[in-house]
């Protein structure tokens, strides 16, 4: 199939080239995905789909002026072909009555570019047996997504990109009883049953922990371990603006203070964007490369942002290759010193939090964040765990999260995708320890 997408994208856009003029250049950007999607409800198939969608997107260029458009394509060259033409001539029609934009910047060195990886996958129909049949018993809700997403990039200076990959996300949650449940997830490239019954084993031995009476906490200051599911709430919140060029320049960045020395996390903390490690393509809609890794933080101290082509235009710098929202799609914490066999003993007392939901800043200068936790939430007593926590709110900087009062992080780091499937299957990923 990716040999088929990619030679019917090359061929559309060669076909798009022979109808620019002289002093028009021309950038196309396509998607594509396969995906299968089961959605579980009680324990059982509620409802199986797929689907099977391409989008393009046209951006026309003449000197400092730009256009672009998308649409979705049909996969019937014949008229998508049609569509291209009278999508090039709204354009060009349109172009004549916009200023000039100084801030515009695209790739026009040619570097072309081929990766096509297939993971170990079943078929979805094998990987919902295998979820049915591990999950037996239990009252599970969830969502299953499965298939192959590509993308492909194209200008009229000759550069032609093409990725591909397969790649599965089963989003879950097992109920016990009123606002009590476990949430998990298994995601990745290779399917691997035995990691599955690894998952739904774990949670059976927390149910009977939920049925214990709950404990309620007073209002204080607790030791707290965080899940990596736990934490990657904390970085995406921070994601939103915080490690843009954009924010980092209008002083906006949720880490001013840091940036501007004037204070400092861990030294434990090492924060990058992995693009190679990460689950997208390695190029972006204006046909620049991603930087293979983006330093952020290193011990502790601010290193450096991520950098589109519209802020390196701007501010006179490099771009990373980063697109234009300048949000991380790949976003990793290096690993620590704590085994995760150790994580409740090094506890010794305080609270397991699993999972974090409805965060937002409520200091957005202090970088301070608020938020409630989220099922499956335990106190420990002398490292042992003896009972659920009713939810709660916390309200805490980073700055002491993972600055003065970091004590450890684990040596296991998890690689989760990002479930999200609005519009189009989600292609970010964080790659984080507890």
């Amino acid at each position: 199939m990716s040999q088929t997408q990619r030679d019917f994208f090359y061929s559309i856009f060669d076909y798009a080239q022979t109808l620019l003029k002289e002093d028009e250049t021309l950038l196309a950007s396509f998607y594509s995905e396969a995906s299968s999607f089961v959605r579980f409800n009680q324990g059982k198939i509620r409802q199986p789909g797929s689907v099977n969608q391409s989008e393009l997107n046209l951006e026309l260029i003449q000197g400092a002026k730009h256009l672009s458009a998308d649409f979705t394509l049909s996969q019937n060259e014949t008229g998508d072909k049609e569509t291209i033409r009278q999508t090039l001539e709204n354009l060009r029609e349109s172009i004549a009555s916009i200023p000039n934009d100084p801030h515009f910047l695209y790739a026009t060195d040619v570097n072309s570019s081929e990766n096509i990886e297939t993971g170990a996958l079943p078929s979805a129909q094998e990987l919902t047996e295998q979820i049915l049949t591990a999950g037996d018993g239990l009252d599970f809700v969830g969502i299953l997504a499965h298939g192959s997403i590509s993308f492909g990039f194209a200008n009229s200076l000759g550069q032609r990109n093409w990725f591909k990959r397969d790649n599965f996300n089963f989003d879950w949650s097992v109920y016990s009883h009123a606002d009590k449940a476990i949430k998990s997830g298994y995601s990745g490239f290779d399917w691997n049953p035995e990691t599955l019954n690894a998952k739904f084993n774990h949670a059976r031995e927390h149910l009977d922990i939920l049925k214990l009476p709950a404990k309620t906490l007073e209002p204080g200051e607790y030791k707290v371990f965080l899940t990596p599911s736990a934490l990657g709430e904390v970085l995406g919140l921070l994601g939103w603006f915080s490690f843009s060029q954009k924010a980092v320049q209008t002083k906006q960045s949720a880490l001013l203070t840091l940036i501007e020395k004037q204070t400092a996390l861990h030294t434990k903390v090492d924060i990058s964007e992995n693009n190679e490690g990460g689950v997208g393509p390695a190029f972006n809609t204006k046909g620049f490369i991603k930087k293979p890794s983006v330093p952020l933080i290193r011990e502790g101290l601010y290193v450096g942002a991520l950098t589109s082509a519209r802020s390196a235009r701007e501010y006179d710098l490099t771009t990373d290759g980063t697109n234009a929202s300048e949000h991380p799609e790949s976003l990793e914490l290096g690993p620590g010193q704590l085994l995760e066999s150790d994580i409740l003993k090094e506890l010794g007392t305080g609270l397991y939090i699993s999972n974090l939901w409805y965060m937002n800043f409520s200091d957005r200068q202090s970088c301070r964040m608020t938020g409630m936790t989220r099922f499956a939430t335990f106190w420990v007593e002398d490292g042992k765990i003896s009972a659920p926590v009713n939810v709660m709110r916390f309200d805490e900087s980073l700055y002491r999260m993972l600055g003065e009062n970091l004590l450890a992080l684990t040596q296991e780091r998890e690689h989760i995708l990002d479930a999200g499937t609005y519009h189009r299957r989600s292609t970010s990923s964080t790659n984080l320890p507890g």
